[in-house]
């Protein structure tokens, strides 16, 4: 799977809270999986910059690649995969 694009989706409100969507990778049955989904910021009485610059803070790990899937594969599959240490 290619490498994850820098995500900076720009909040939007939605009833008493601010929400932004971004790509996530997901381990499934078949390999990796990117789906799309809904992440809460703030509740809504957030002015509109301050909500910016909160979700800027919540995707820093993912624009980052602190964040990594691998984290989330079961320890069956990584050693059958042959990615284990040998």
């Amino acid at each position: 799977m290619a490498r994850r694009r820098f995500q900076a989706p720009r909040p939007y409100r939605e009833g008493d809270w601010w929400w932004v969507k971004v790509w996530k990778d997901f381990y499934g049955a078949g390999g990796l999986k990117r789906k799309q989904v809904r992440l809460k910021v703030c509740p809504a009485t957030t002015p509109d910059r301050q909500a910016r610059q909160i979700a800027a803070e919540l995707l820093q790990p993912m624009n980052s690649g602190l964040e990594t899937v691998e984290n989330a594969t079961p320890f069956s599959v990584f050693i059958n995969s042959g990615t284990g240490l040998r």
